[in-house]
């Protein structure tokens, strides 16, 4: 074990250790005092330089995540899943959902502004499970296993540092109940961004085209689900076209399917489409949430007003300064490259006027799988890139 292995290692542990000494000591649960004992047997392993210390640690992370998640009971605090719901039950009855007036949206008429792809998530979803409303805990689990999944490619230590800060990160596990869909989004574009790692490490080169053709499908499927995604996907694509010569397969495998779930709408109701999935990310007007208006109204409660007008001015000029900054930098590796999407995202909602935490807890799981991947692999992918340009 490495240096950087033992450090990493104790880097997992350490909310591990927070979570072993936490919880209620009038009623100890197996689960607690678990956590505790194999994090202090994880840190004498990493300290003693045992191989084994970061499996056990990517073990225990993985196992205390998907418990606290299975204890959470689904629950609608939020209008996104009853308003998906109903969506689909327009769908099923051979409606067009954007051209409905919705009755479950808060307050009610307000637009469906989610893509047709987040309707085939939930839609099927619903034919496998019978229910919507507990799959977001299901993509909350699935995003701990996507992550501990990079284990053969960046290793177990960073592998278990990824999936240790996003198991004990109450947010994303409330989130995955609270009734939102960006867990389930940021689910679909993870496992793009690891069947694409995968692609680049595999040997064999079957496998490899059928992963990077596979990836490319689930990043079509995660920008018909949520716009904001195509921020990542563009960072992508451009560490792509500078790297490998058939990128351009890439963007076909991707934007494909993207198009065919998403035109049938366009030309079955143009108007309620941009209605509802256009204008409907300009429904809030208001300053609100984290960011850095938020913060500027808190210190000086009189400037909100004054500032209100150049908000999307200003958000536009960030996010390209970011692009320009992103584009003049290139990214080394595929982890590079989703930073660098990460970083878009972030200031879009750092410098947008209503951000929500849901907006970040859809960013973490790719910006933690973006870390592992550049530091696992800080000499770039370009060297294997052959073994899968086969055409």
């Amino acid at each position: 074990m490495t240096k950087g292995d033992r450090i990493a290692c104790v880097a997992a542990l350490l909310p591990l250790l927070g979570y072993g000494i936490a919880g209620d000591y009038e009623h100890p649960d197996l689960a607690h005092l678990g956590a505790l004992l194999a994090s202090v047997a994880c840190f004498g392993g990493a300290l003693a330089r045992q191989r084994w210390a970061g499996y056990a640690t990517l073990a225990c992370a993985l196992a205390v995540g998907v418990y606290e998640r299975l204890l959470n009971t689904p629950f609608n605090g939020n209008d996104v899943l009853l308003a998906t719901d109903e969506a689909l039950r327009v769908l099923a009855a051979g409606g067009n959902p954007y051209s409905h007036v919705f009755a479950t949206t808060n307050p009610p008429g307000q637009p469906f502004a989610y893509p047709p792809g987040e309707l085939a998530f939930y839609g099927l979803g619903q034919l496998l499970t019978g229910n919507i409303f507990g799959l977001d805990r299901l993509a909350g689990i699935g995003n701990l296993v996507v992550l501990a999944a990079l284990c053969p490619i960046a290793g177990a230590p960073l592998a278990a540092l990824a999936v240790s800060m996003a198991a004990l990160t109450g947010q994303l596990a409330f989130t995955a109940v609270n009734g939102s869909n960006d867990t389930a989004a940021s689910f679909v574009a993870l496992v793009a961004v690891a069947l694409l790692a995968g692609a680049f490490a595999v040997r064999d080169v079957r496998a490899a085209r059928v992963l990077w053709w596979t990836s490319a499908l689930a990043f079509g499927w995660a920008i018909a689900f949520k716009e904001t995604t195509a921020l990542v996907y563009l960072a992508v694509v451009v560490y792509l076209a500078r790297s490998r010569p058939d990128w351009r397969t890439y963007v076909l495998g991707s934007l494909g399917p993207a198009a065919a779930i998403t035109l049938p709408f366009v030309v079955w109701d143009p108007v309620g489409f941009w209605r509802n999935v256009i204008a409907g990310l300009l429904v809030h007007t208001n300053i609100w949430g984290r960011n850095v208006w938020g913060l500027l109204a808190a210190f000086a409660p009189g400037a909100r007003d004054a500032v209100a007008r150049f908000v999307p001015s200003v958000m536009i000029a960030a996010l390209w300064l970011a692009a320009l900054l992103c584009w003049r930098v290139p990214a080394r590796n595929l982890g590079g490259a989703v930073l660098q999407g990460c970083a878009l995202l972030g200031a879009l909602f750092l410098f947008g006027r209503w951000t929500t935490w849901t907006y970040y807890v859809q960013v973490a799981p790719l910006l933690l799988a973006g870390v592992v991947l550049a530091l696992g692999d800080d000499e770039g992918d370009r060297a294997r890139s052959s073994i899968v340009s086969a055409r």
